[in-house]
């Protein structure tokens, strides 16, 4: 498996950046819940259409793998891990000092 790291910029909770998957260049959204507590996502092919909204981005869970009946999603891992070995789901700051995202495609 390929893994990928993705770069989330700190100390920003609502952001647009692109990514390359699997060698499609796709829009990723991400913000942090204050509400929830939680950081969710949305992805967006490079015209900015919707291809799945509202990915809940929690520790060691694959957030794309319930969305996998769509076609339009890629077939890969994205996750959060902990690297502090405490497998906590990210703070509104840990991607800046103890979590990374990731994605990983076979």
């Amino acid at each position: 498996m390929t893994i990928q790291p993705i770069p989330v910029p700190p100390g920003t909770y609502y952001f647009d950046m692109p990514v390359t998957l699997l060698g499609l260049t796709y829009t990723l959204t991400m913000r942090w819940n204050t509400r929830v507590g939680i950081w969710t996502a949305d992805l967006a092919d490079i015209a900015g259409t919707l291809i799945v909204g509202g990915l809940a981005l929690r520790t060691n869970r694959n957030a794309l793998e319930p969305y996998y009946y769509s076609t339009s999603v890629p077939r890969g891992v994205l996750m959060v891990i902990d690297n502090s070995g405490k497998d906590a789901d990210p703070g509104r700051d840990s991607f800046a000092s103890t979590h990374t995202l990731l994605f990983g495609a076979p």
